[in-house]
């Protein structure tokens, strides 16, 4: 892969899902889009417009689409499931509206534990986790469980989480979703800080337009359509 390529690309992409009742729908319709390494993407649009789609399939989350998608540029339906699961544990970190974080781990082994997956040894996890802890502000809460963190502070933990390996690709979902506006603000600037600052591809789905308008991109989604909007 050339450094001009994009780190993802996608032409004609379309998401079909069969419901219960037989009927098919389309979150996403003959999407075409690519992102350059280093560059942030925000996806904004109503509730039910599609966003988490696209984001699934952009993530590696999802390969049941027709049309051309490549990451790095690899086809993720040409892979072995082995091979693609080791892919987006490598390459791929995610953040999730509602943490994801598990309640039985503290901080630093909720992060060490993404480090692990992503090939890591326990000893190189742990220190990788509490340098991304200390990195979003976090390293005096390192010892402390998810159930004594503020929602804002375990945001921060995913965050952590997600950007540990240093991975090519971060997706965000909704991040800011479950958080006040003052703490969803600070955590939306951290998310932006920590992925420049590591020169990792940053794409978010987010429904507020002024975060959204911080990235460099601003994709808009309108019932299974992509448009790219003016920032």
């Amino acid at each position: 892969m050339n450094a001009s390529d994009p780190l993802l690309s996608a032409v004609g992409l379309t998401v079909e899902i069969t419901l219960a009742d037989g009927s098919r729908l389309r979150p996403v319709m003959d999407a075409t889009v690519s992102v350059c390494e280093g560059t942030s993407a925000a996806i904004v649009g109503r509730s039910g417009s599609g966003k988490t789609s696209l984001a699934s399939v952009l993530g590696l989350l999802n390969t049941g689409f027709s049309g051309s998608y490549r990451f790095r540029g690899q086809d993720p339906r040409d892979l072995s499931d082995r091979r693609l699961s080791e892919m987006r544990a490598r390459d791929v970190g995610f953040v999730f509206q509602n943490f994801s974080l598990m309640a039985h781990l503290n901080a630093t082994a909720n992060v060490a534990v993404a480090a692990q997956y992503a090939g890591h040894n326990r000893a190189d996890a742990v220190k990788r986790a509490r340098t991304s802890l200390s990195m979003v502000g976090l390293g005096n809460r390192a010892e402390a469980f998810p159930r004594q963190l503020s929602g804002g502070e375990q945001q921060r933990v995913a965050i952590a989480r997600a950007l540990v390996s240093e991975p090519r690709l971060v997706v965000a979902d909704e991040p800011t979703g479950a958080l006040d506006l003052d703490t969803g603000d600070d955590v939306f600037r951290l998310l932006l800080d920590g992925v420049r600052n590591l020169g990792t591809t940053l794409v978010v789905v987010t429904h507020d337009p002024t975060r959204a308008g911080s990235c460099d991109r601003v994709l808009t989604m309108d019932r299974g359509r992509l448009s790219e909007s003016c920032t």
